[in-house]
């Protein structure tokens, strides 16, 4: 009987100081800390769900079309993403997590902390209790079927082309000055220093 390994593996481009290029391999042993607060039990409150990547074709190592190769695109695994609209904010009833999703989202950068005061302090659909995601919610958002933005703009209306980086409470524990982001144009994850100037997209726990 022959055993088969599988090994699933994913690199992500991170910017570095100086404008040079790092190749990171993102795995369990991966340095990642969510500077949350204490009252707040990120665990308890996030229901992750495998969702579909919205892959639908598989491609060989050269970039050609291929149908048997075993990925996203073959298995067709996971769940198919369900949102619904609010006023200005999209409900994720997988996750069952609350999106901002106003103008704010699409036109306002700040700096990380700027950021973090930010959805600690905004009030939007009636509530008050916005925060800045954690790095593994902010990636359920990624729909890998569509590029710039990467992201199901059916739900998600204040989005732009060009709109790349996105904050995260995530911190990258060998550097303690930066923090992961995700990228919505192409749903790739870097991370950047905290008073660099980058998008964001608060979220609240649902009901």
């Amino acid at each position: 009987m022959k055993n088969i390994f599988i090994f699933f593996i994913i690199f992500f481009f991170i910017g570095c100081d100086g404008g040079g290029t790092k190749i990171v391999e993102l795995n369990e042993t991966t340095p990642i800390e969510d500077d949350v607060e204490q009252d707040i039990d990120i665990k308890e409150s996030f229901t992750y769900v495998v969702k579909k990547t919205g892959q639908s074709i598989s491609y060989d190592s050269e970039g050609k079309e291929i149908g048997y190769l075993p990925d996203d695109g073959f298995f067709q695994l996971g769940k198919e993403p369900i949102y619904t609209r609010a006023s200005q904010s999209v409900i994720d009833e997988l996750t069952h997590l609350q999106w901002q999703d106003n103008n704010d989202v699409r036109t306002k950068t700040k700096s990380w902390s700027e950021a973090k005061s930010y959805c600690d302090a905004l009030v939007l659909d009636g509530y008050d209790d916005w925060r800045l995601p954690t790095l593994m919610e902010l990636t359920t958002l990624v729909d890998y079927s569509h590029t710039a933005p990467a992201i199901n703009r059916k739900y998600f209306y204040n989005v732009n082309d060009d709109q790349r980086w996105y904050w995260s409470v995530s911190s990258f524990k060998e550097y303690d000055e930066n923090r992961w982001c995700v990228d919505f144009v192409t749903g790739k994850q870097s991370y950047f220093y905290k008073d660099n100037s980058n998008h964001l997209r608060c979220v609240r726990d649902g009901e």
